[in-house]
């Protein structure tokens, strides 16, 4: 298994199918976040199709192609995911611009180029939290799963065991904003 496909792996899977998809690996979930629209705050400069839509509650996924989306490369875990969905639901998205960093993608959000689909946690870390709103995504939430990956065979040595509890701990203390967010239904 290569990065690309842990990276993907950890990302998109369930969290219980993980030791499924790869026994060689111990694989820990960190954090479920959920995947929002990211827009311009209200009064901020939407352009374009979606502008002037109100930041307000969850957004159906099946309502995703009527804003023109700023997203990752094809090969970010996130961009995979919604894609999936998207086709899964018969939607086609409208990808304005492919972008290679987040906070790029931010930036273009900021001056209204389009919207996003990030986690509210990557808003919250960007330092631009002020200037964007986020909306859920639902029916079905999205979501990303970044986890700590281990061998499954080999015991881990004390400075693994160091770094996880310390990892654990950064994750904890996120400044993670709180969403209404429904319940995930399998």
């Amino acid at each position: 298994m290569n990065v690309k496909q842990l990276e993907y792996l950890v990302h998109v899977a369930e969290p219980g199918s993980f030791s499924k998809a790869a026994p060689a690996l111990g694989i820990t979930p960190l954090l479920d976040e959920p995947l929002c629209l990211v827009q311009p705050a209200p009064g901020g400069r939407a352009r374009g199709r979606g502008r002037g839509r109100t930041p307000r509650g969850p957004l159906p996924l099946r309502e995703l192609p009527g804003f023109p989306l700023i997203v990752p490369d094809r090969s970010h875990a996130i961009r995979k995911l919604l894609e999936t969905q998207a086709m899964l639901a018969g939607l086609e998205l409208d990808i304005a611009w492919e972008v290679a960093s987040v906070p790029s993608i931010i930036d273009l959000v900021c001056a209204g180029y389009g919207y996003a689909v990030l986690s509210a946690g990557a808003v919250a870390a960007s330092g631009r939290a002020a200037e964007l709103a986020v909306r859920p995504l639902v029916e079905p939430q999205l979501g990303s799963v970044p986890c700590l990956a281990t061998s499954a065979h080999k015991r881990p040595t004390p400075l693994v065991r160091h770094e996880s509890r310390l990892l654990r701990g950064l994750v904890e203390a996120l400044p993670m904003p709180r969403l209404s967010m429904p319940t995930r239904h399998s």
